[in-house]
């Protein structure tokens, strides 16, 4: 077990990307395509997690333009802060 602890520190921040993408497809993306074979479908954005929690925050009152502006402003600081604070997520996830 600490051979591969030692190994994960030696690739770091790269879990923290890992971590990041898993994240990123759950997330902005419709996974549950992927398993269907429909592979077209899978960046159909309408019917994300979060755009869910967007227009249903928004009770339906917020357009979906609005929605979908929302939805890339998240994307765009999730990818941001990803590859701004790898450094310092990792070093906090190792209790550095």
């Amino acid at each position: 077990m600490e051979q591969i602890l030692q190994l994960l520190k030696q690739y770091r921040p790269k879990e923290v990307y890992a971590i990041s993408f898993i994240l990123f497809i759950c997330l902005f993306t419709r996974p549950s395509q992927i398993f269907d074979g429909h592979l077209d479908r899978v960046f159909d954005i309408s019917r994300s997690i979060i755009y869910g929690l967007i227009r249903g925050v928004g009770d339906d009152r917020l357009f979906y333009d609005g929605a979908e502006l929302l939805y890339w402003i998240l994307l765009t600081i999730f990818v941001f802060l990803t590859f701004n604070k790898a450094d310092k997520i990792s070093k906090w996830l190792w209790n550095e």
